[in-house]
């Protein structure tokens, strides 16, 4: 920024101007921050989790008399590894001491999040009380911690091995190169930063999603549809953790996000996919990718910077986020109203027209899908016969290539 302010007067760079530049621009979000909690104070906005409980007005805004939806919010949580930090150990010359802190609460801090370090690590050396079942029969008042069925699929049937972060805990290392390897966030369906904390010195583990959703259970209570990557993988996590019996009574959803779904197998996605899903309407679950389209940005500023000045920039970025996200809710759901109007009035006329020709009803469909999950459920071992067959055939084959 110095050198193109020094560009745009004409005048020599050094490096002196730099450190006048940031020190003046450090002085004058302090002095925004002061204001502003001035201003907070005297709306009575000040309160502990203020801004968490009013996060997005479409989402918490409660009306009198408002009949309950299925899901009290839908929100979206995920990690991104662009806004590392590198350690100071790999910085040229003495690094200076800041020991300020960030100035908002959108943070969990370390101490938050270690909390759950060992959840993974207890839950397998446990046999899990309540298994991740699956919807057989189709009801609708599952949660993502007591679903239908008869036993927990194994690990190729909920994509253990397609995604990098359901993997083994020992295996998500991170180059000693960083302190800090990227944020994980929680964002509304509207777009608005619910929660967010710093993944340190290591990828998506386990405690950082845990962390996020105890957050949300204190803070939003009951119903909450949660869209993630895994969440096929990580309900089983959430199920044997020291919160699965809160998530549980508080009837927490899980649901992957519909272009992520597309890598997770058919079995997996007739469970966990939006489509599948009454309540979720138009809602994608892939928020936390469009954020980071655009926090991506950032990481060319941040990754030698302080601890301080990181946190700040990142905070600088997520309250413009928010205040663009407000401003553009009501054209968002204003759109989206006029969408789910058209889909439903052609959809619903197609829909008219094949049922006629077929001589299908609505009774059918929820059957069809009750079908092929269990067909599929079937299909996680072959039958004993089969492998029979293509031993033989493997057999002769071999005993015709051997003359």
């Amino acid at each position: 920024m110095a050198r193109t302010l020094c560009f745009l007067h004409r005048v020599p760079y050094r490096s002196g101007l730099a450190d006048q530049f940031s020190i003046a621009y450090d002085v004058y979000l302090d002095i925004l921050d002061g204001v502003d909690r001035h201003v907070q104070s005297a709306l009575h906005r000040d309160t502990p989790n203020w801004r968490m409980l009013n996060a997005c007005a479409p989402c918490f805004y409660k009306l009198e008399d408002e009949t309950p939806l299925k899901f009290s919010f839908l929100a979206t949580m995920d990690g991104n590894q662009s806004l590392k930090l590198v350690d100071n150990v790999f910085h040229v010359g003495t690094p200076h001491k800041d020991s300020r802190m960030y100035r908002t609460d959108i943070w969990l801090s370390p101490d938050e999040v270690d909390q759950f370090k060992d959840e993974v690590r207890s839950s397998k050396q446990s046999v899990a009380s309540t298994s991740v079942e699956h919807m057989v029969n189709g009801d609708d008042d599952d949660s993502m911690l007591n679903l239908e069925g008869d036993e927990e699929p194994d690990e190729s049937t909920i994509c253990f091995k397609c995604w990098c972060n359901a993997g083994p805990e020992a295996r998500k290392k991170m180059f000693a190169l960083f302190a800090v390897t990227g944020i994980f966030t929680c964002i509304c369906r509207h777009g608005q930063l619910l929660v967010l904390c710093d993944m340190i010195r290591s990828s998506e583990l386990m405690k950082y999603p845990l962390a996020i959703v105890n957050k949300l259970l204190h803070m939003y209570g009951h119903d909450i549809g949660l869209g993630y990557d895994i969440a096929c993988e990580f309900a089983k996590t959430l199920s044997r953790s020291s919160l699965g019996s809160h998530a549980k009574e508080r009837q927490m959803f899980g649901i992957v996000p519909a272009f992520h779904g597309h890598s997770h197998n058919r079995l997996c996605q007739v469970y966990w996919y939006p489509m599948y899903w009454d309540g979720v309407g138009k809602e994608d679950f892939e928020r936390c990718e469009r954020l980071y389209s655009e926090s991506n940005a950032l990481a060319c500023g941040t990754r030698l910077a302080t601890v301080f000045h990181r946190h700040q920039a990142i905070e600088q970025f997520f309250g413009f986020w928010s205040e663009q996200k407000h401003a553009d809710s009501g054209k968002f759901i204003f759109n989206n109203y006029k969408q789910a109007l058209d889909i439903i009035a052609e959809e619903t006329r197609k829909l008219k027209m094949y049922a006629q020709q077929l001589k299908t009803s609505d009774n059918d469909y929820e059957n069809y899908l009750r079908q092929e999950r269990a067909y599929l459920l079937a299909l996680k071992a072959e039958p004993p016969e089969l492998l029979r067959k293509v031993d033989y055939m493997a057999a002769m084959g071999h005993l015709e290539a051997t003359g």
